[in-house]
């Protein structure tokens, strides 16, 4: 079997994390992968490292210009006439236009496509009502062209078909190869930087720097409770569009020493372990690649009942309602006090983990692939 991945976005995050994890595990089962990125992209670099053929895109970009998508269609299409594919497997919004090139190829694949999250139409997202109706729309015409979507929770799917986006649909967890992970041990991870105290409770999260993380109101409850909490730190690693407005809301709260940005770091993963808590307050999600690295390292967390959170975390302890600070501070506040939780969550969660594999996800998806209408 010959599978074609495609993904528009090419920074460290969980979309890319997810591609590269189930381009590894296919041909692992004897599947013929190469994966289509747009150019100058860490995902390029990392898979021709691991040997998967891997093709860029010029005009394959985070655009919607219609002029520029139409490119890509042409440009995409001419790639798909000169090779042949038996799946197109498309993994984010833009490039989805080349579900429209694979229809229209010499040699039509079957086409999947992944809603890594519902983004620009998940309920959650603060846009235009108007905005929202119209790439509603555009999500409507371009799935025509889509043999079977793919969501990553069931909150998403549902969401989907209550809307009218899709009639049908697949349910696929992420998930991850635990034979790759590596994670350091808390006294060494802190270790690893000179600006992460040893001796204090950390709180984290490692997440693109970008509006669907809400990193500025973390931040801002952070300042609530820290005069109650000298002794906790905040630690971020990542970084995106959202990094000044970030650094303004530290030094408005003077929380130069205490909220620690570290930028990103490549396999960020293996650093997990220097939180006590991993905290995730996104307002909308999938299933988040880093949550379920988390779980993995047997680390607590604190993370927003959206997407497909809820479906991971069955302890209430660890989920609080997206905006509601009292519970956040006072869930928080109880997981900083108490090691004695901590480390009961820590044990279930590492329990919980062996759900999301990638080993599970990559037979899903072969299912799929070998699926004949």
């Amino acid at each position: 079997m010959n599978v074609f991945i495609l993904i528009t976005k090419g920074d460290l995050g969980g979309a890319q994390m997810s591609v590269r994890a189930l381009a590894r595990a296919l041909v692992n089962s004897g599947v013929n992968v190469t994966v289509g990125v747009s150019e100058d992209t860490y995902l390029y670099d990392a898979l021709t490292a691991e040997h998967i053929p891997c093709v860029s895109f010029q005009t394959l970009t985070r655009s919607f210009n219609p002029f520029r998508n139409i490119a890509f269609i042409i440009e995409f299409r001419k790639y798909l006439n000169s090779n042949a594919f038996d799946v197109v497997h498309i993994n984010s919004s833009n490039a989805l236009f080349g579900a429209i090139a694979a229809r229209y190829a010499k040699r039509r694949p079957r086409v999947v496509f992944t809603f890594r999250g519902l983004s620009l139409i998940d309920p959650n997202y603060t846009s235009n009502p108007i905005l929202k109706y119209f790439f509603q729309q555009i999500f409507r015409l371009l799935l025509k062209y889509v043999d079977t979507p793919v969501f990553v929770s069931e909150q998403n799917y549902s969401y989907a078909l209550a809307n009218k986006i899709v009639s049908s649909g697949v349910v696929i967890y992420n998930g991850i190869d635990p034979t790759t992970l590596n994670f350091l041990s808390q006294k060494d991870a802190r270790e690893a930087f000179a600006s992460i105290p040893t001796d204090v409770t950390i709180i984290g999260t490692i997440s693109r720097l970008a509006y669907p993380k809400n990193h500025v109101w973390l931040i801002e409850q952070f300042a609530r409770m820290y005069s109650d909490n000298p002794s906790v730190r905040c630690v971020i690693i990542g970084e995106g569009p959202d990094h000044h407005t970030i650094t303004q809301t530290i030094e408005k709260h003077n929380l130069k020493d205490t909220v620690i940005l570290l930028g990103a770091i490549p396999d960020a993963a293996q650093y997990i372990r220097m939180f006590d808590v991993f905290v995730l307050p996104s307002i909308f999600e999938g299933m988040p690649i880093t949550l379920i690295e988390a779980l993995h390292a047997g680390v607590p967390v604190l993370a927003t009942r959206v997407g497909g959170i809820p479906e991971m975390i069955d302890a209430d302890a660890q989920l609080f309602t997206l905006g509601d600070a009292a519970e956040f501070k006072n869930k928080l506040s109880r997981l900083v006090s108490e090691p004695q939780l901590r480390n009961q969550l820590a044990l279930h969660n590492s329990a919980i983990s062996d759900q999301f594999t990638i080993a599970k996800t990559a037979r899903n998806y072969m299912n799929i692939y070998a699926a004949r209408e």
